[in-house]
Formats: C-alpha cells, sequence, structure tokens
C-alpha cells in the first residue's frame, strides 16, 4: 500500500475513534451531570482493541502517533497544572500497540512512579516489558529500584537486582547493587547514582528536567546528613547548637566553604532542631517506604501504595 495513503487511512480511522469518544463522553455526561471535564479527557482516548480493529495490521504505525501525543501531553503538564492522571492510559495505548518500543516503556515505567507519583503503574509497566523483552537487564532493574524506594520492599528490589544482573550485556555494579539495596533503607546516595543512570539514558528534554529536579532533591537530601553530622560535632561542646553556625564551622575547618544546595541557595540551621535544611527544597527528597508511612506524605502513600504490589 503507497505509504501516503496508509498514513491517511490510518490518521483518519483514529481521528474516527476519538470522534466517538467525543460522542459517547457527551452521553455519559449528559446522563451524569457531576462529570467534570477532566474526567471527560479519559473518554477521549480510543480503546486500544478498538483501535487494532482500524490500523490495517500497521499497529506500529499507529503507536507512533499516540507516542507522539503522549510526548506532547507530559510536556504541557509538565509545564502547567502537572496533572498526569491519564499518563498511564496513553502509555497503555503505545505499549499495547507495539510492545517493542522498549524506550516508551522505560519512559513510562519511570515517569510514572518519579513524577506522577504512581509507582504502582510503574511497576505494572515495567512488568509487562519484561515479558515482552525477557533478555533485557534494565527493565528488572528500574522494577527493583521502584520497590525498594517507593515501596520499601529490600527482597523484591534485590530479588529484581539479581534477575537483572543475570541478563546478557548486564553491568556489573548490578551484583553489588543487589546487595546494598537488600539491607538499605534509605540512602540518598543510591538513589543520587539512579536518577543520574536515568537521565543519561532520557532523549527526552521535559523527562530529563523532571528527573533532574528530583536528583537535586536527591543531593540536598545527602548533603543535609553530612551537615547534620557536622553540626552536631561542632555544637557537642556547649551541648545546644545556639552558636552554631557554617561561618564558625568554617573558621574551625569542618567544612571549606559555605554550603550551597544544588538551586544555589544556602543552607540553613534551625535552632529549635539543631538541623540543617535548604531554604529552596526543605529536608530534600523524601524516602516514601519510611517516611510517607508515618509522616506528611501518609495520605499519599496510602492512595498510591496502599495494597501490595505482585
Amino acid at each position: 500500500m503507497n505509504p501516503v495513503i496508509r498514513t491517511s487511512l490510518i490518521t483518519s480511522a483514529i481521528f474516527l475513534l476519538a470522534i466517538c469518544g467525543l460522542v459517547q463522553s457527551r452521553t455519559l455526561a449528559q446522563k451524569n451531570q457531576t462529570l467534570s471535564l477532566d474526567n471527560k479527557q479519559l473518554v477521549y482516548l480510543p480503546n486500544v482493541d478498538k483501535v487494532k480493529l482500524v490500523t490495517l495490521g500497521f499497529d506500529n504505525f499507529a503507536s507512533d502517533i499516540f507516542w507522539f501525543q503522549t510526548l506532547n501531553y507530559f510536556g504541557k503538564e509538565f509545564t502547567s497544572s502537572r496533572d498526569f492522571r491519564w499518563l498511564k492510559t496513553r502509555c497503555d495505548l503505545v505499549t499495547r500497540l507495539d510492545p517493542s518500543k522498549k524506550h516508551a516503556f522505560e519512559f513510562c515505567g519511570s515517569l510514572l512512579s518519579w513524577v506522577a507519583g504512581n509507582p504502582r503503574d510503574g511497576i505494572t509497566t515495567l512488568t509487562l516489558a519484561s515479558l515482552h523483552h525477557p533478555d533485557e537487564w534494565r527493565f528488572p532493574y528500574l522494577r527493583g529500584f521502584l520497590y525498594w524506594y517507593f515501596l520499601e520492599n529490600n527482597q523484591k528490589a534485590q530479588k529484581d537486582m539479581e534477575l537483572a544482573a543475570k541478563k546478557p550485556e548486564a553491568p556489573l555494579f548490578l551484583a553489588n547493587l543487589a546487595s546494598r539495596l537488600g539491607v538499605a533503607n534509605s540512602n540518598p546516595q543510591e538513589a543520587i547514582s539512579f536518577l543520574e543512570s536515568l537521565i543519561n539514558q532520557s532523549n527526552d528534554a521535559e523527562a530529563r528536567q523532571a528527573l533532574t529536579e528530583k536528583l537535586q532533591l536527591a543531593v540536598v537530601a545527602r548533603d543535609l546528613i553530612i551537615l547534620n553530622q557536622l553540626i552536631g560535632q561542632d555544637s557537642a561542646e556547649s551541648g545546644d547548637c545556639t552558636e552554631t553556625n557554617f561561618a564558625k564551622m568554617l573558621n574551625k575547618q569542618l567544612i571549606k566553604s559555605i554550603p550551597v544546595d544544588p538551586f544555589g541557595d544556602e543552607y540553613l540551621i534551625d535552632k529549635i532542631s539543631c538541623t540543617a535544611y535548604s531554604r529552596s527544597a526543605g529536608k530534600g527528597l523524601e524516602f516514601h517506604g519510611k517516611t510517607a508511612k508515618t509522616g506528611l506524605l501518609r495520605k499519599k502513600f496510602l492512595q498510591n501504595n496502599g495494597k501490595e504490589v505482585h
């Protein structure tokens, strides 16, 4: 079939499906006046099984179209309201039409977790990716890290890292990482290394920017661990930290310079708790597995991770 004709047919078919979705959403809205405009957006997305009926066997091409739309959707939301509620639906559409898209699986698995705040969906996506690409080490590697960081499931994290280490072309560091994640609970340096790896692998500008924000928060969390140890060392003589400041610590050669966070702002010392914090980022990257179960993020944690992921 002529490529131009093929493109026209598939694009027209997908457009018709979108129109059908629009009509369906209007019908639903008439039946339920409480249906919000945001909720209609899901109905506009064509069902993947219906798309396959009209792609004439060119599922890969249809997936390319939806992949382009998914990137546009992510970029638009990232620079505006950051409402990623339909990212999983879009990702499913892309990857089910063309499971060969390794980059789409990795993009979706990572950003659903780190940016959209839905690690369970990220794990599901990476599990599907592993089924389609059983020799690829990056998918169990990515999934294992999500188990460790978001769900505090060190056992599954270690199992995934060991699985990844056995794959063809797997890097040597995975075997060591498996043992570390098996016992580690809140180690910002592990998160820093992982996020740096994701950023280096990403070709999408918005994705790199979103992950870089998380990386900066991880750096803050690591810096604060070091600074708090030094604050404790400086204040040990007086028994409190009322006289402790970074200028004094600099004079005592406890630090080499006044510490600055990744956002270009100085770190400060809370005189009540005797701990450092960032003016720009507070305490830095939150470790969901530990802190969210008992702290301020408990409600969000329960919404996203209330049940065990198998």
